[in-house]
């Protein structure tokens, strides 16, 4: 009977403390949309001290790493500093990198980056097809046909 009212007990306990760490981390979202960039200084003060009275030791801890930092994140922020094209530069390199496993050499990936990553354009000839050398059918009955037979194929099954 005990743990049963213990439970009842830490499940709001344990929500608060959810519901704090949300507020908290939401709070320190919202300094990077201040309408007003000279609002920051303020508003890093005020979220410096609620994160050290939270009682949540990771937000605690990264209390004192921003305040560390402080100078740095209000120069970032008064110049709109972002490293978000950096990350999504990593995460094409990335991307190419796992598409780029059957090739023989580092190099080749290498090359791959370069022509994928510096905006080089290439121009290539238009091509055209005709209805036989792509396999199509060459005119709109044919292709009624063509898909009519293939939907009462799939019906059938």
């Amino acid at each position: 009977m005990q743990t049963i009212r213990r439970d009842r007990v830490a499940v709001p306990e344990q929500r608060a403390v959810a519901l704090a760490a949300v507020l908290v981390c939401e709070e320190l979202r919202l300094l990077y949309h201040l309408d007003d960039p000279t609002l920051a200084p303020a508003h890093v003060d005020a979220w410096l001290a609620w994160a050290s009275r939270s009682r949540l030791a990771p937000f605690v801890r990264l209390a004192r790493t921003l305040g560390a930092h402080r100078d740095g994140i209000l120069a970032a922020i008064r110049l709109w500093l972002s490293n978000g094209r950096l990350e999504g530069l990593n995460s094409k390199i990335r991307l190419i990198s796992h598409r780029s496993f059957g090739l023989h050499s580092a190099a080749a990936l290498i090359e791959l980056v370069y022509l994928c990553c510096a905006g080089v354009v290439i121009d290539l000839p238009p091509m055209t097809f005709t209805p036989k050398s792509t396999g199509a059918p060459e005119s709109d009955e044919a292709r009624f046909a063509e898909m009519s037979a293939a939907m009462r194929f799939l019906l059938k099954l």
